[in-house]
């Protein structure tokens, strides 16, 4: 502290107030500290929380470990997954196809294979393709 600054101090401590204000003075600013110092320590202490999700993300999972999903993502077993289109998922698939976010993705309906050639005789008749003819 400087001379000037120690002048001004001794002033204004030698002016006209009385001691029980000084006193009242120096224990308000001692005690104000004191809880801003302890408040502060709490602040700090304590985990960054998260509010609830803006539209029109959505909450994924339950707690403290809850994320927000974005309209693009879903939730999938608390976290969420950004799923891959229909082409990509219905790449050489029909039917009812799982992406990877465990969706069910219907991926048209399947050609139907021919009916497959029997290996045995008629028993009666004759074949001719895949028929089996009766004899008249």
């Amino acid at each position: 502290m400087d001379g000037d600054r120690f002048d001004d101090l001794t002033r204004t401590l030698a002016s006209g107030r009385s001691r029980r204000s000084m006193v009242r003075g120096i224990m308000g600013t001692a005690i104000g500290g004191l809880l801003a110092a302890v408040g502060i320590a709490d602040v700090e202490a304590k985990p960054e929380t998260r509010g609830p999700c803006k539209a029109p993300n959505t909450k994924c999972g339950m707690g403290k470990g809850a994320v927000c999903c974005t309209s693009s993502e879903v939730c999938r077993d608390g976290a969420c997954c950004t799923p891959e289109d229909a082409a990509t998922t219905c790449d050489g698939q029909c039917g009812m196809v799982t992406n990877n976010c465990g969706q069910e993705i219907d991926c048209g309906l399947c050609p139907r294979a021919a009916p497959p050639v029997p290996r045995t005789r008629c028993l009666v008749g004759y074949r001719r393709g895949r028929r089996c003819h009766t004899l008249r």
